[in-house]
């Protein structure tokens, strides 16, 4: 008690001053402040939890455990209360937890992910896990994310990868279903997850589930598969009418073997306009050679750009040797200037950028987003900025509008 009554006092002794009329710098600090405080008060509620289990206290309250006793008589949900309880069990056997949960290094969902662990490890093996081995698991999921804490226990415990898969049909018809990615499958759905981040948003009310994005990617291989079928018959069509022609173009040949000949003279001065019609306009292969777009996505090349470097966009097959990528060159194609923002010249910027690259003004941190890409002028057109590469980079939909809102000067509320 002698604990939590100072924790206690300082947050209620808070200024009365009003969240809306702090500045920013001062909500930061004091929510900094409030989490450093929440963390010294979950230790001791922990310590309380620990302390209430060993005296059985719950008996007299007319429970049969701590954990229906926290969820019924305290008010925690279900999760709430397990991952504490889990806490406070690990609490007594590894004290060390404390001190990691005060500084912050460690969090319950990490907690969490560490007894679901110990205890498959002991299914499997049959064994008790010792103090020693738990001990040294805390130290080595300090500081980490939850998905590296999985990683770290599954490797540290040799739990074994479960590469089955689970069905379950539930009341309402719908199908339950459990299985397992390897890495590159989990990379290629990611990448398809960012990829279509902005249709989820718009036609499936920012539903972004694995569930709704298999749904998406379902329908447009149905969709393409319909298409080939369409095109299939009418190239089967095509075919038939080209081998007739051909047909009556042999007899035409036998017949008029001059004539046969002017029509080849002719292909030959169609194929060659062509050419030169092609060769016209070439200045967007330019954009899309500066900015090496890969077809092949899933590469990973789409990092950042190199104007006059060897690599730009990451690819390693940007040819340092073409003419067009010499400085000159490349700085021509990134400064030059467009009356607007095609739908190529904004592709080139996002496989250029590949991620949100809005930064932190006082650490230097990148978002690094790759969800909802959208095409932003780093100096805005208002402010005199143009249409070109130099001037364009990519920021996830969040701080594209907390740009907007810092230059229009309009406070975000959510």
């Amino acid at each position: 008690m002698n604990q939590i009554k100072p924790l206690v006092n300082s947050i209620a002794n808070q200024p009365a001053k009003p969240l809306a009329k702090l500045t920013d710098q001062e909500l930061e600090m004091r929510l900094r402040d409030l989490a450093t405080k929440e963390r010294k008060i979950l230790h001791v509620i922990l310590e309380h939890i620990k302390e209430f289990e060993s005296r059985k206290l719950y008996l007299a309250r007319a429970y049969t455990s701590v954990f229906e006793y926290l969820v019924k008589e305290l008010g925690y949900s279900n999760s709430a209360a397990m991952r504490r309880l889990e806490a406070a069990r690990l609490l007594r056997e590894v004290p060390i937890v404390a001190e990691k949960i005060k500084e912050g290094s460690i969090n319950l969902s990490q907690i969490g992910e560490l007894s679901r662990a110990l205890k498959e490890k002991e299914k499997i093996t049959g064994a008790k896990v010792c103090r020693e081995i738990k001990a040294e698991l805390v130290s080595s999921i300090s500081g980490k994310s939850t998905k590296e804490t999985q990683k770290e226990l599954a490797v540290a415990l040799d739990i074994p990868v479960y590469d089955f898969e689970k069905q379950k049909i539930q009341q309402d018809d719908s199908l339950r279903i459990e299985i397992t990615l390897n890495k590159a499958q989990l990379e290629k759905l990611q990448q398809c997850k960012n990829l279509t981040s902005h249709l989820l948003m718009q036609n499936f009310n920012g539903d972004s589930s694995w569930a709704t994005l298999f749904e998406v990617l379902a329908d447009q291989y149905l969709n393409k598969r319909k298409m080939n079928r369409k095109s299939s018959l009418a190239g089967a069509e095509k075919e038939s009418l080209e081998l007739k022609k051909a047909s009556l173009g042999a007899k035409a040949a036998s017949l008029e073997p001059e004539t046969q000949a002017n029509r080849i003279e002719m292909g030959g001065a169609n194929s060659s306009n062509l050419t030169s019609i092609e060769m016209k306009d070439s200045h967007f292969s330019e954009i899309v050679f500066s900015a090496c777009i890969s077809s092949d996505i899933s590469s990973g090349s789409i990092g950042g750009s190199s104007i006059g470097g060897s690599t730009i966009g990451g690819n390693p097959k940007y040819d340092s040797t073409s003419p067009i990528s010499t400085p000159i060159a490349d700085a021509a194609i990134h400064n030059r200037i467009y009356k607007n923002v095609t739908p190529l010249l904004r592709r080139t910027v996002l496989l250029r950028d590949g991620c949100c690259q809005f930064l932190d003004s006082l650490t230097g941190k990148r978002c690094g987003s790759k969800f909802s890409l959208e095409v932003d002028h780093k100096t805005s057109q208002w402010a005199g900025g143009k249409h070109m590469l130099a001037n364009l980079h990519t920021l996830c939909r969040e701080h594209n509008s907390y740009k907007y809102s810092l230059e229009s000067g309009v406070r975000t509320l959510s």
